[in-house]
């Protein structure tokens, strides 16, 4: 039915497709595209080194900020957010995500059209400071899930918002957490 020759092309033309996908597949090393591990919860006390791992069950996304919640403005609220940053009984905490990171979905932050900050990721620190400050050990899985964040997605500190920067409405995260400590640990990644 077919000729010799293109039975042999055909068979050579297949081959070099098959070859030329899988060497393709074994030089995609960026982890950060590939989809399938979750966000596992990391648990950290005040002097172990924190890692932070942000696997997606789809490919990354353009993000262009980060807002910071608390409980201070609902569980609503932080049920919006990409991460949350729990204590734990032992004095570390806990960093976990959900559906709205894992689908690269953004989630609406503040009542306002058009606002950067509703394509930018929402952490949630499990927590109302208005009386007592956040512990050293939230304070820094903040500062190294934001700045981690900052770093791979090229987010400038002057796109790390508090909510009560972009919202009137509550004074959150409170007047208890350390402002000045947590915008000085930003970076700002070239």
């Amino acid at each position: 039915m077919f000729a010799p020759r293109t039975v042999k092309t055909l068979i050579a033309l297949f081959v070099a497709m098959t070859g030329g996908t899988m060497l393709l597949m074994a030089l995609d090393t960026d982890p950060i595209q590939a989809p399938g591990t979750h966000l596992v919860a990391v648990a950290v006390a005040d002097e172990a080194e924190l890692s932070v791992v942000t696997q997606t069950d789809m490919p990354l996304r353009r993000w262009h900020g980060v807002v910071v919640h608390t409980l201070a403005e609902g569980q609503a609220a932080l049920d919006r957010c990409h991460f949350i940053i729990e204590p734990t009984a032992s004095g570390g905490v806990t960093i976990r995500s959900n559906g709205w990171w894992m689908k690269q979905q953004a989630s609406s932050h503040v009542r306002s059209p058009g606002g950067e900050w509703n394509t930018s990721i929402g952490v949630g620190l499990m927590g109302e400071y208005s009386r007592q400050a956040p512990s050293n050990a939230q304070v820094q899985a903040l500062i190294k899930l934001i700045t981690d964040l900052q770093i791979r997605f090229r987010i400038p500190s002057s796109r790390v918002y508090l909510y009560g920067d972009i919202s009137s409405r509550i004074a959150s995260p409170g007047p208890a957490f350390p402002v000045a400590y947590f915008q000085d640990a930003l970076v700002d990644p070239r």
